[in-house]
């Protein structure tokens, strides 16, 4: 073995040891065969697939994953390349040692085909350098470029067929162009290429342990909620399995909500949390004192009944006349809903509901605990309002609860985590409120029902020294309330 080819085979050890087994993902083992088109056959493409001359080689590839769409492959092959023009006057028999660096462009890569896909097709593209040893039969020679080292490019595709995570068969059909016409002993003016098809067995390596930001038990390659609060349990995909009551007093107001988190128990509390409290005064002044009063706001000398609320006259089909008249029936108070409380004062005028709910329906339990979820399940691009695919999920979950709480308004609050200016903060927490309305609006839901407003960094519920800190701080409270 000449002093070259040592060399040669040094620089491919060198590359396998220094770039394969601390960083690799897949070490392939490859046969291959070659065909030639050059000057011999006037370049001609036509003959391909025909293995006329079918000569073995074969070589190691490693394969490092870039990203989903994309792998560094080094490859080293020994290729022989064999042709004999029809009259068997002229021919090639040339040896080539190459080394070549390329980039692998994969279809499954999440978004053509799925990265388990059990086929897959790929395009290839690189470079690198071949060693070549050729002897020519016939009236050429070339001597320039037998036992040199000579540039090469290389372009192909190929597919792979999964059998499982651990290896997978690979076909490639690549195109090695090395950059001397000479070596097939005729020169003119294009360079002559040789295509070269390979089949290897892949086996993938064991890398490095992977990270886990979060700290939920599920690595970042499959956590697809990567920025869980700690402490949190969650599923196989990392995302929140169940949901903490986070309500300390058991006022049914959530402590995000409360603006009383240690009211007594048994206290009875508005939207807020706060203790509702009992006047004794008459502020309609319609001669209902407000603990009775069933329509505390009804208009100045409106004839009211015992609960406050307008009396309406009932007309017949012979005279209309007041309600203190003995022949008159009794006046009715008009209640489309039929739900005990009059139209002038219920804020559900067509939906039933509880009286002490202003004639709307309560939000069920297990609707409040998927709107709390989903302050800590929608995800967008880093420092943009962009909102993340896998958040879709959760965002028709808030429409379709929207849609069963028709009569309800929504408030939209964005918050941010302490990293950057309060004006970049401020204009990002809002946008991203509003990248929410908008998707619930394209979903059905009216938009006169929203409120939404950004408040930046202004409003923290965790410390913002910690990752986990930081996580809870990005959020965007959603709240029922009625007008």
């Amino acid at each position: 073995m000449t002093l070259n080819i040592r060399l040669f085979f040094i620089g491919i050890c060198f590359c396998f040891s220094t770039l394969s087994f601390g960083q690799g993902n897949a070490l392939g083992v490859h046969v291959s065969t070659t065909e030639y088109v050059g000057d011999l056959n006037n370049n001609s493409f036509a003959n391909l697939y025909q293995f006329n001359f079918i000569a073995l080689g074969g070589g190691l590839s490693l394969q490092q994953k870039l990203n989903a769409s994309f792998n560094l492959v080094e490859s080293a092959f020994y290729n022989k390349v064999q042709y004999k023009t029809l009259d068997k006057t002229l021919g090639v028999d040339a040896n080539f040692f190459t080394l070549n660096l390329k980039l692998k462009y994969k279809f499954n890569n999440g978004y053509l085909l799925g990265e388990k896909a059990f086929f897959a097709p790929f395009l290839t593209v690189g470079a690198g350098a071949t060693y070549t040893s050729a002897i020519n039969s016939g009236l050429f020679q070339a001597p320039f470029a037998v036992n040199e080292f000579i540039p090469d490019l290389a372009a192909g595709a190929g597919a792979v067929i999964r059998f499982s995570q651990k290896f997978y068969l690979e076909y490639a059909a690549t195109f090695h162009q090395p950059m001397f016409d000479g070596w097939d002993g005729v020169t003119k003016d294009k360079n002559d290429l040789y295509l070269q098809h390979s089949l290897g067995l892949i086996f993938t390596l064991k890398t490095q342990e992977k990270k886990d930001t979060d700290g939920d038990g599920v690595k970042d390659s499959r956590d697809k909620c990567p920025e869980t609060p700690a402490g949190t349990e969650v599923d196989f995909w990392g995302c929140p399995k169940t949901i903490k009551s986070n309500d300390d007093d058991s006022d049914g107001v959530r402590n995000r909500y409360d603006e009383c988190p240690n009211t007594p128990r048994g206290t009875t509390v508005n939207q807020r949390g706060c203790p509702i409290t009992i006047r004794s005064t008459d502020d309609d002044g319609d001669g209902v004192k407000n603990r009775y009063d069933e329509c505390p706001d009804t208009p100045p000398d409106t004839k009211v009944g015992a609960n406050g609320c307008p009396e309406k006259v009932y007309t017949s089909n012979s005279n209309t006349s007041n309600y203190n008249s003995p022949s008159t029936t009794p006046p009715v108070v008009s209640d489309d809903d039929g739900d005990g409380v009059p139209n002038s004062s219920d804020k559900c005028p067509y939906t039933y509901g509880s009286s002490k709910n202003y004639g709307c329906p309560e939000v069920r339990e297990e609707s409040k605990k998927r709107l709390e979820f989903a302050t800590h399940g929608i995800y967008f691009e880093t420092g943009k309002a962009t909102i993340k695919p896998l958040s879709y999920s959760v965002l028709n979950d808030i429409v379709a609860i929207l849609q069963e709480y028709k009569d309800y308004h929504v408030r939209l609050a964005g918050h941010t985590d302490a990293v950057g200016s309060n004006i970049n903060n401020y204009q990002l927490s809002d946008d991203r409120v509003i990248s929410v309305k908008n998707y619930l609006i394209s979903k059905g839901v009216n938009a006169y029902r929203f409120e939404t407003r950004g408040f930046g960094k202004t409003r923290p519920v965790a410390s913002n020294t910690t990752v986990e800190g930081r996580s809870e701080n990005r959020r965007v409270e959603i709240q029922l309330f009625l007008k």
